[in-house]
């Protein structure tokens, strides 16, 4: 027993356990690391539920899955598992809507810069909505485009 405790580096209790099991004809689990909690009804509850609504977050399938199924689940593999199954999913980009006064505003400080010919560079004006494009012409005129 010392002998393969040394070459094993391993504990007593552990080649105490595997001889016991040897001799109960017990099958032993070899494979390393936790067991994966994924399952066929995992992978389909994530399906059904991205399919329903594309925009879901992670967070909120795992306190789907917790609700539904009782089973503790990461973000991280949540989003694994949505790329194995082929879904592209990424955030929905908000785009700022401005209002009508807010759009003359920004119209007139461009319209202003242009006017006092302090802009000498060939530049670009540019809202964040892409509403008015100010550029420099070829005649050094500035234009809306």
């Amino acid at each position: 027993m010392r002998y393969i405790k040394d070459f094993l580096r391993v504990g007593h209790l552990r080649i105490k356990n595997v001889i016991e099991s040897y001799n109960n004809r017990i099958q032993l689990n070899h494979e390393r690391g936790r067991p994966v909690k994924n399952t066929q009804e995992i992978n389909h509850q994530i399906e059904i539920e991205t399919l329903k609504n594309s925009c879901i977050s992670a967070l909120s399938l795992c306190k789907l899955i917790s609700q539904k199924l009782g089973i503790m689940f990461s973000e991280t593999s949540v989003n694994r598992i949505r790329k194995e199954l082929k879904f592209n999913w990424r955030p929905p980009r908000i785009r700022q809507s401005l209002t009508r006064p807010q759009i003359s505003m920004r119209y007139q400080f461009c319209h202003e810069a242009l006017k006092s010919n302090l802009v000498t560079m060939p530049i670009y004006f540019s809202d964040d909505s892409t509403v008015f494009r100010f550029f420099l012409g070829m005649d050094k005129v500035w234009r809306v485009q």
